[in-house]
Formats: structure tokens, C-alpha cells, sequence
């Protein structure tokens, strides 16, 4: 680089017109000029902040509702379509929480159950059928923040497969995304577990 900025100032000076009585402190060496350009500095990269990923909170679904039923209080109702669950209360209203449903239309079911069980903090255990589309999943999810599970987890009828339960993938809640069970928020499912028992009746309705 040196040798050309060299050559192209050597170039313009020997072309260069210099008025007779130019003064000889007054011409400028090539030399100098290349030491001159060697001393200036590149402007500082201007530096721009850092933006922080905000992560999202999924808060709670929970809201209190009119809702007309011949139900008697304390029976929950599955509404697939709407994709909420509702525990009957008294004189015309209800809880209602946001829940995802069966992926698909084989994976949603409806009829009469029963809450069958009752798991705080339960462990995971995949189906065959669901290791078949997954293999390279875990065996086995203990309780903590990747079960997806969530962190109750309540068994309808006598199947040990379906159930109404947390998740760890709060942003499915409100879309059918399930392999068949009804998931919710766990703050969501804390609060119903806290109110229901053993033996609750479970109305599901398409």
C-alpha cells in the first residue's frame, strides 16, 4: 500500500507545475506524506446497545362468568370447540380456564368421566406410540420445568393416559395441540386442582 501511495505522489509532483521562487521548505516530500497518512487514526466504530430479549409471561386464564347449565356446581365441562373448561359454581356462574386440546380431530374426545386421580408434581412417562414419533425423547420426565406435565396433574376415568394437566408450553393454551389430553397453565391447573376432588364429575362436549 506504502509503495503505491508512493509512486502516485512521485507521479504528481514530477507533473506538477512549481512556480519559480517556490520556496524549497515548502515542497512536500513524499516521504513525509505517506509518514503523515501512517499517523492517522480510523474513526472509533461507533457502538450500538445491545438489545435484551424480553421474555413473554404467560399470565393466568382464569375469569369468572354467567354461565347457564343443569349441572350441578362442582362438575367441570370440557368445551373442546371453545377450547376452555368450566367448573360450574352457583346460581348461574362459572370458572373458566383456558386449555389446549387434541391436535387433531381423532385426539378429541367427548362423553362423561370422572376425575380418577390426583398428582402434585408428577412424573412423565411417554406412551410407546408417542416415542414412535419422537425417539430421541427422554424415557422418562421427572418433575421440573421441561415435564410437560406441568406441575399437577389429574387422571380422567380409568385410563391413565388421558388427563387434565400443566404443561411447559404455556403458548399452546387456546390451540389444539395436544396428543389428547387437556392442558393448562399451571398457574391455571394449581388453582382447579385446589378446588376439586377425587370423583368430580368431567363433561366432555365437542
Amino acid at each position: 500500500m506504502k509503495l503505491l501511495v508512493k509512486i502516485i505522489l512521485s507521479a504528481t509532483l514530477a507533473v506538477s507545475f512549481v512556480p519559480n521562487g517556490f520556496a524549497a521548505s515548502q515542497i512536500v516530500h513524499v516521504d513525509e506524506v505517506i509518514k503523515s497518512l501512517s499517523q492517522i487514526k480510523a474513526p472509533a466504530k461507533k457502538r450500538y446497545p445491545k438489545v435484551k430479549k424480553v421474555k413473554k409471561v404467560y399470565g393466568p386464564t382464569k375469569e369468572n362468568v354467567s354461565f347457564s347449565t343443569t349441572y350441578k356446581p362442582g362438575t367441570l365441562i370440557i368445551k373442546t370447540s371453545e377450547r376452555k373448561i368450566y367448573l360450574v359454581g352457583e346460581w348461574g356462574r362459572a370458572i373458566r380456564y383456558g386449555i389446549a386440546v387434541g391436535s387433531t380431530a381423532s385426539r378429541q374426545w367427548k362423553g362423561k368421566s370422572y376425575i380418577s386421580r390426583k398428582r402434585p408434581n408428577p412424573t412423565w412417562i411417554p406412551t410407546a406410540s408417542i416415542l414412535r414419533e419422537n425417539p430421541k425423547m427422554p424415557r422418562v420426565y421427572k418433575p421440573g420445568p421441561r415435564n410437560p406435565l406441568g406441575m399437577r396433574a389429574m387422571n380422567l376415568g380409568g385410563t391413565p393416559t388421558l388427563r387434565i394437566h400443566g404443561t411447559n408450553a404455556p403458548w399452546s393454551i387456546g390451540k389444539a395441540a395436544s396428543h389428547g389430553c387437556y392442558r393448562m397453565r399451571n398457574v391455571d391447573v394449581i388453582d382447579l386442582y385446589n378446588r376439586v376432588d377425587v370423583g368430580t364429575q368431567v363433561i366432555i362436549e365437542a
